[in-house]
């Protein structure tokens, strides 16, 4: 024995030591010890049987707590291998980040993705399954992986049609009660400029940081559509943007922009500040995300981000 326990034994003057394993399933995980001090003697089988006996009592709440963590566990492995590293993109450069609201509860609905299609076009989505369980982390990747094929064989339709058969398909094979998603296309114009085609079911609206001006929200001519799984046959709507040199197209999950008593469209007010207090010449794009996030520990809900510049000078080969 080494360390504080061994210090406490010799600061309390003990003279013996008996160890008792808890097995649970044929598995020990944990050891529990009992020591006599100051010249008492050894514990005898009486009290080594009463301490058995606790310990005992105390088995399947143990068990359950280390079921629950090899949940919680699974489900976060889960989450993290569709939580991918974006693609590179020539003409572009993207970041992405996820960070959980805190370090016990790391399990959520969020996602983000970016995909480069057969045309050369590039498919960026985020999105969001109501939850904070290992349902949510599932239905989550079902959802995400739906939408990252019906992006990928989409054709020439557009944002709205591929979040309508997501929406449709994920009603008929799922029974989430709710998906907030931002899904984008995004197509070279020439001149380092980019044509983008979105379609927003209910989440926060895309930031817009350009190279030059004041960061805003980029909204739709009409309100965004409903989130995804309230209705069956929603009319879903595409609208356009155009990307100029330098400027930088964010999406980002509610966790970054709603905080308790608070309106969630002062926290996309302030987002837009920030933004424009950090955006610099030449800074990468992922330390512009990261210094966006808040503080570790600070955040009530899981965060997701993930952005796109449109480059303003050719790059190196």
């Amino acid at each position: 024995m080494s360390g504080p326990s061994a210090d406490w034994m010799v600061r309390a003057r003990a003279t013996s030591l008996a160890i008792v394993p808890v097995v649970i399933d044929d598995r020990t995980v944990a050891l529990a010890s009992a020591s006599s001090c100051l010249g008492n003697p050894p514990p005898g089988d009486a009290e080594l049987g009463l301490l058995e006996e606790v310990l005992v009592s105390v088995r399947d709440p143990l068990r359950r707590t280390l079921e629950l963590q090899s949940i919680r566990d699974t489900a976060l492995v889960l989450q993290r291998s569709f939580l991918i590293t974006p693609p590179r993109v020539e003409g572009a450069e993207l970041a992405a980040v996820y960070q959980p609201a805190s370090t016990t509860a790391e399990i959520g609905g969020d996602w983000y993705d970016a995909i480069v299609l057969p045309d050369g076009a590039v498919a960026l989505s985020i999105g969001d399954v109501v939850g904070h369980d290992l349902r949510a982390a599932t239905e989550m990747t079902k959802v995400s992986s739906m939408l990252r094929a019906f992006a990928y064989a989409g054709g020439p339709s557009g944002p709205a049609h591929t979040l309508s058969r997501l929406d449709e398909v994920t009603q008929g094979v799922s029974d989430v009660a709710l998906v907030t998603a931002l899904h984008a296309v995004l197509r070279p114009a020439g001149g380092h400029r980019w044509d983008v085609t979105l379609s927003n079911a209910g989440h926060p609206p895309p930031l817009l940081i350009p190279a030059s001006g004041r960061p805003r929200c980029l909204y739709g001519p009409e309100a965004p559509d409903p989130p995804l799984c309230v209705a069956a046959g929603v009319e879903r709507h595409d609208w356009h943007h155009e990307l100029a040199p330098g400027d930088t197209l964010l999406f980002y999950t509610d966790g970054l922009v709603e905080r308790p008593g608070a309106d969630i469209s002062d926290g996309v007010r302030q987002l837009a500040e920030r933004a424009a207090g950090l955006r610099g010449p030449g800074r990468p794009l992922s330390e512009l995300v990261a210094a966006l996030l808040p503080p570790p520990g600070e955040a009530t809900d899981d965060i997701a981000v993930i952005a796109f510049r449109a480059d303003d000078v050719p790059r190196p080969p």
